[in-house]
């Protein structure tokens, strides 16, 4: 399963670590920590976001208790880059400082890049985002794992390639995000538009805005029953098992939420890595449609107890 997990294929893998787990049982010890930890990797490439923090977080202590610290990191940040999808950037970065990491552990150092890539991005800090990139390239590159090079060289191209526009003076020219954001940071008065702030020297105000409604509406009469009020721009809606979902989308920031239906209030929120427009829900899986690419993905529910 975990040979089948870093070649890239995650459903066979989920299906021969689930078989494990099974034969194992509950008394399966540090063998079944490590079953539980290439499970949460695969969660993780698959988007699948029911798995609960519990069983990784005794998986943890018994494979330190075991005596291996390497398994013990690996599952850590595993979990750390899990707290990013949910939008818990200080989760994610408490993970990652309580990972012990080997000198000489390619695949763990690249996990603990690829966090501090994503924070940096959230900081808007270009030095950091440069410096974190370049050294999770370059340990992807040791640990040969196709799959793994694969993911950091798309990361890569979200952040360095062209992908935003900076108009100076009447000329408009294309930039990538760690331009935007050493951009952000120097002395210039910088508008972003897409994220409708004003920025200087690392300084950053929102424009005023108005709430973005979601109206629930008579399907019959048409007439609007109730008025909910969101703080990003709307870009779908879905009712499924009574849970409310919401997509949002402002400048290089998308989420998948859960509010409650009464009042509209955020509960949960699941960070998309693109642009989201459109959602709809079947079961336990959200589908939503992308912005900068025409692609639909399908996005697990997570579970509630």
């Amino acid at each position: 399963g975990a040979a089948l997990s870093q070649l890239g294929e995650f459903v066979s893998a989920k299906a021969q670590l689930r078989a494990a787990l099974r034969a194992l049982g509950p008394e399966g010890g540090l063998l079944r920590a490590r079953c539980l930890a290439a499970e949460a990797e695969i969660a993780l490439a698959l988007g699948d976001l029911r798995w609960s923090a519990e069983p990784v977080v005794r998986a943890v202590a018994e494979l330190q208790a075991a005596g291996d610290a390497r398994n013990a990191a690996y599952l850590q940040l595993v979990a750390a880059r899990a707290a990013l999808r949910l939008g818990r950037p200080a989760d994610a970065e408490r993970l990652l400082g309580h990972a012990r990491l080997a000198p000489a552990a390619p695949l763990e150092r690249t996990f603990a890049e690829l966090v501090r890539v994503e924070l940096a991005a959230k900081r808007g800090d270009p030095d950091l985002l440069t410096s974190a990139l370049a050294s999770a390239g370059a340990a992807a590159e040791r640990a040969a794992i196709p799959a793994l090079v694969s993911e950091v060289a798309r990361i890569r191209d979200r952040y360095e390639g062209l992908t935003a526009v900076i108009t100076s003076r009447g000329q408009a020219r294309t930039a990538s995000f760690c331009e935007v954001c050493a951009l952000g940071r120097s002395a210039d008065v910088v508008v972003d538009g897409g994220g409708r702030e004003l920025r200087s020297s690392g300084e950053c105000v929102a424009f005023a805005r108005r709430p973005v409604p979601i109206h629930q509406i008579d399907a019959t009469s048409g007439k609007v029953l109730k008025t909910l009020r969101s703080d990003r721009f709307v870009t779908g809606v879905s009712f499924v098992d009574g849970d409310l979902w919401h997509s949002t989308w402002e400048g290089d920031t998308s989420e998948l939420r859960r509010v409650d239906p009464a009042t509209g209030r955020v509960l949960e929120a699941l960070e998309m890595p693109d642009g989201v427009s459109g959602l709809e829900a079947k079961g336990d899986v959200l589908f939503r449609g992308g912005i900068k690419r025409p692609v639909v993905r399908a996005v697990k529910r997570p579970s509630r107890k």
